[in-house]
């Protein structure tokens, strides 16, 4: 997915391609909460994974783009990236623990897929 992710940003452009990219993690989500339930077709889940790095490409170069607009120098983008990234792992671990926590909590651990798509579905 990620290595294709530059030969399709190339050839549908940007936007679509980060479309794209959502849609699938939507998809592979769902498919984990509602559709997967033998091994079999946990096998195909990493192909559908593999679609969600067709997303890597433009949200790499749309960041670039704003980070020239903003004149923003390079290291400076990359200093505040890396600690938005640490945070957000950090606040994302303790949120996913709950929600997953509470999933199983109620006996339906598969639902826990349904927190992840929503977030894919908000993000397009």
């Amino acid at each position: 997915g990620m290595f294709a992710s530059g030969h399709a940003q190339k050839k549908l452009g940007t936007a679509p391609t980060l479309m794209l990219g959502s849609v699938a993690a939507l998809a592979q989500h769902l498919l984990c909460g509602w559709w997967v339930k033998e091994s079999w077709q946990q096998c195909l889940m990493p192909l559908v994974a593999m679609l969600r790095g067709l997303g890597v490409a433009p949200l790499g170069a749309m960041l670039q783009r704003a980070v020239e607009d903003a004149g923003i120098a390079q290291a400076e983008f990359s200093g505040l990236r890396s600690a938005l990234q640490s945070f957000a792992a950090l606040v994302a671990t303790i949120l996913w623990s709950r929600w997953f926590s509470h999933c199983v909590h109620i006996g339906k651990p598969r639902r826990f897929h349904l927190g992840p798509a929503a977030v894919a579905g908000a993000e397009l």
